[in-house]
């Protein structure tokens, strides 16, 4: 059985990016994506829920660089990757990442104030 690990996902960064050269002059960006969903809960009222996604960029940091920052709405496709380490107080560790293939910044629509009411 062939089995896929494919991702996509938008939402907004949480931050500006993180820039990390290495002594071979490779470059990798880091960021942080926060996924919305919206849902009305047994009273009615609606909620919503926040799930954050780290991200990292092997590939494109140049438009990383210029083209993303804190709030810029994006879609992005990658692989799950998962990480296991041990911590500075010797703990286990694991953390879940998505290795990034392709951004898009998705553009927004202004709603003009009659559209909102």
């Amino acid at each position: 059985m062939k089995t896929i690990n494919n991702i996509e996902i938008s939402g907004r960064l949480g931050a500006n990016p993180e820039i990390h050269t290495f002594k071979t002059d490779k470059h990798v960006a880091r960021a942080t994506i926060a996924v919305s969903e919206f849902y009305k809960d047994a009273d009615g009222n609606w909620k919503e829920n926040t799930h954050w996604f780290k991200l990292v960029f092997w590939n494109n940091v140049d438009f990383v660089q210029e083209n993303l920052a804190k709030g810029t709405p994006a879609k992005i496709t990658g692989k799950l990757v998962s990480n296991s380490f041990t911590d500075k107080d010797g703990n286990s560790r694991s953390s879940v990442e998505i290795s990034v293939r392709t951004v898009q910044v998705i553009e927004q629509v202004e709603k003009s104030k009659e559209e909102e009411e």
